[in-house]
């Protein structure tokens, strides 16, 4: 067929090229140049063609040859492999017709073995049909174990050992169950099969010891080839005693068929013998023919599938459990391919497991590295890092805590007091506080590792915070019920003596003191005290509400103005017993009632807190001039019944920075809030009927007025503060100004004793004593020593 493909194709190739070549022959006599070069090339695209199909059509028939003789071989020699496996069968089944012509001369021995022929043929018939059932359920079993191992990913050392114990158990119980029928249908011989149940115990005995010695194997090829050959070695150990069995079945036929033989030979006469013996020839040769006839087709068909299924179970052993073999290595790599994935993915999981850490090597990420390493090993928390942050003041480290067993919080973070150790892990310079974030469920440890840096104010921004102390006498000359509250050594008595000389000097008066601490180290005071216990401020709150009370009925003159402070009043109430609702009530009614009458009152104490004031509402205060100074102001604002919150918000920002403003300056001044003159304070003021505001409080002594008679000063000092106040001082806070103005000042602004050229200042009081400083060699000279001085001087 190729041949005549490649012929056709020639002979087309040929007839084109012939064709090209006469058609460019005649055009090569054409006079146009272009054809005639045109025809050149033609004739040679024909020659060419000729030559390439002869040489294709050469190689093609060649191949096509040389794939023919090697198609030819592989044919003859499957057609040898054919006739002999042809052969091989013919060679069976003749060795099989054998068998039976072997049968059919032994069934013409006797006729009267007859019936016992035809018992072993069905008996036959019957065992090769159980041999061919076994085979099947043998067959079943392996597919049965093909299936079962061929999802190798659920195969198990545990399966390998059922299934080999399973085959012992199966064999040796068909075993047994074969021998008692045998030992049932020929019970004379009984006894004989003692013998093999005696080997039975052995086998199982043998096989029980060699299946515990398998149960402790767990390599998965050992498994396999042990287990196959195992199984084969108790298939075949099971087959040797029931044929064994059967043999002694077949032994006690024989002997039975001799016997009966001996008895015929015996009984007949020879003549009778040979007729009976030709007679029982023809009839089992006329019988064998029959059932020749009628059981070649079911012999040659059980022989053919008994060979089919004999071939199939070599195969199966050959191939499929090769193959089942090879899988199962394949298998087992991919296990241990598993294996170690699983191994790689437990190692991740553990590196998962572990609290995160911070990136880098900057000292922040290292710190929050050795914390997250101290809480995990020493407490088993995960602290996982999220970010670090720097402030100001240091830096702060925000961590997750979700991954923990239980909630985490900053008491329990901060555990066994370990917060001196967070601190030498951080170096901090305080102890490290762990903040939780509630909005997004972190916890932040702030670590403070240096000062914050001095902020830089604008006064001019200052300046429309607060009013000026330059402004501080037009504010407060009409003031008339005053209570002024402030922390320890905060400047009340100053500010309040400050209050006073201004109201004093715009209304010509008195001033009574009332001071319960006036022997204190910290007492400030220059006007003469008049009550100098707690009792004496009591009956003095009494007794200005009787004379309000007097003035008010006429029986005492509204023409002369007094001015009562009274210090120390929330621990005068404090002091009391069993009569705070009744100062309170006096107070109450002194706020509320003295300007109406020519009188004004001072409230001096440190609480902000209404509620120190038994018997008076927080309204109640709002009758008078309400001072509260530097940090008192968020109090006063937290406690406020006449701002908003929103208000009070703003007027405490406002507080916040007026605080870091005053601290800037004092700092960089190098003053002390507590104990200098001219130190930078202010003060919130709430005014009745007006909003809030505040107040730069002008220096200790800035004001007086030699209208206040109880003031008992220097003649010089007056002088110098007559002349500062015609001059119309402003409040600037100097030394000068304070030399001229502080009444208990009487040597500041002074040549100093001891270098002779500088000039004192006030630098203190201690035990009932002023001190005052040179600023030229800042030694110190106290009140007595310049007192004897000036006195022997005069």
């Amino acid at each position: 067929m190729m041949q005549d493909t490649i012929n056709q194709f020639k002979n087309k190739l040929f007839i084109f090229s012939v064709g090209l070549g006469l058609v460019s022959c005649f055009a090569w006599f054409n006079p146009n140049t272009n054809i005639k070069n045109l025809s050149k090339i033609a004739l040679g695209f024909s020659l060419a063609s000729l030559a390439i199909g002869e040489i294709s059509s050469s190689m093609a028939v060649t191949a096509a040859n040389k794939f023919k003789q090697e198609t030819d071989d592989v044919l003859r020699q499957n057609m040898a492999e054919a006739k002999e496996q042809a052969r091989k069968l013919q060679s069976n089944i003749d060795a099989l017709t054998h068998s039976v012509d072997k049968i059919s001369i032994e069934l013409s021995q006797a006729l009267k073995e007859k019936e016992q022929l035809k018992f072993q043929i069905t008996e036959s018939s019957i065992s090769l049909v159980s041999q061919h059932k076994k085979l099947e359920v043998a067959t079943a079993l392996i597919n049965d174990l093909k299936l079962k191992l061929r999802d190798v990913g659920r195969f198990s050392t545990d399966e390998a050992h059922k299934m080999v114990r399973d085959t012992y158990n199966r064999c040796v119980r068909k075993l047994e169950a074969h021998i008692g029928s045998l030992m049932r249908n020929y019970s004379p011989i009984a006894d004989d099969f003692n013998d093999i149940l005696i080997e039975i115990d052995k086998f199982r005995s043998r096989y029980s010891q060699k299946l515990n010695e398998y149960d402790n194997i767990t390599a998965f090829n050992e498994l396999i080839d042990i287990g196959l050959d195992m199984q084969e070695k108790i298939i075949n150990g099971c087959i040797e005693l029931r044929v064994k069995g059967q043999t002694l079945a077949i032994r006690y036929l024989n002997e039975l068929t001799d016997n009966q033989k001996t008895l015929l030979d015996n009984s007949v006469g020879y003549g009778q013998y040979e007729s009976d013996v030709t007679n029982l020839i023809d009839h089992t040769k006329k019988t064998i023919q029959e059932l020749k006839d009628e059981n070649e087709s079911e012999v040659r068909a059980v022989a053919n599938d008994w060979l089919s299924a004999n071939n199939q179970h070599i195969y199966n052993y050959t191939v499929n459990y090769s193959q089942l073999i090879e899988d199962g290595k394949e298998a087992i790599a991919a296990l241990i391919k598993r294996d170690s994935l699983i191994a790689e993915l437990q190692a991740k999981i553990e590196d998962l497991e572990k609290p995160w850490t911070f990136a880098g090597t900057i000292d922040y990420a290292m710190a929050g590295n050795s914390i997250i390493s101290f809480y995990h090993l020493a407490y088993g928390y995960i602290l996982d890092a999220i970010a670090w942050q720097e402030t100001e003041t240091g830096y702060t480290l925000t961590f997750n805590t979700v991954r923990n067993k239980v909630y985490l919080t900053a008491d329990m973070l901060h555990d066994k007091d370990n917060r001196p150790q967070l601190a030498g892990l951080t170096n901090s310079l305080q102890l490290p506080t762990f903040t939780p974030n509630y909005q997004s469920g972190l916890m932040v440890l702030e670590v403070i590792t240096r000062k914050p840096p001095k902020k830089q104010f604008n006064e001019k921004d200052i300046s429309k915070l607060w009013r000026t102390s330059d402004k501080f006498e037009e504010i407060v000359k009409n003031w008339s019920r005053i209570r002024i509250t402030g922390g320890s050594e905060s400047g009340k008595s100053p500010t309040a003596e400050n209050i006073a000389c201004v109201i004093l000097k715009y209304r010509p008066g008195t001033a009574k003191l009332y001071n319960p601490q006036h022997n204190s180290q910290k007492n400030y005071w220059s006007i003469p005290v008049i009550g100098s216990s707690h009792k004496e401020s009591e009956k003095a709150i009494a007794a200005l509400a009787l004379q309000i009370d007097a003035r008010s009925n006429g029986t005492e003159s509204r023409e002369v103005f007094e001015l009562s402070l009274f210090d120390e009043i929330d621990s005068t109430m404090s002091h009391t017993h069993g009569k705070k609702s009744d100062i309170g009530g006096n107070v109450n009614f002194i706020i509320k009632q003295a300007s109406h009458q020519n009188l004004g009152a001072i409230f001096i104490g440190q609480n902000a807190n209404v509620s120190e004031y038994p018997g008076m509402e927080r309204s109640d205060w709002n009758s008078a001039v309400n001072i509260h100074i530097g940090i008192n102001a968020n109090d006063a604002l937290t406690n406020t019944n006449v701002l908003t919150t929103s208000e009070s918000e703003r007027l405490k920002e406002k507080v916040a920075k007026l605080i870091a403003f005053c601290a800037s300056k004092n700092e960089e001044l190098g003053l002390d809030d507590k104990h200098d003159i001219n130190a930078y304070r202010f003060a919130l003021v709430m005014e009745p009927s007006k909003q809030p505001y505040f107040i730069e409080l002008p220096a200790y002594g800035v004001f007086s007025d030699d209208s206040v008679p109880t003031i008992s000063v220097r003649e010089a000092g007056r002088e110098q503060a007559g002349e500062a106040l015609k001059a119309g001082l402003d409040g600037s806070n100097t030394d000068s100004t304070v030399a001229g103005i502080r009444q208990d000042l009487g040597y500041v602004g002074l040549t100093c004793p001891k270098c002779q050229i500088g000039t004192l200042a006030l630098d203190g009081k201690s035990k009932g004593v002023n001190y005052y400083i040179c600023g030229q060699c800042e030694k110190k000279t106290s009140e007595n020593v310049l007192r004897k001085q000036n006195s022997h001087i005069d």
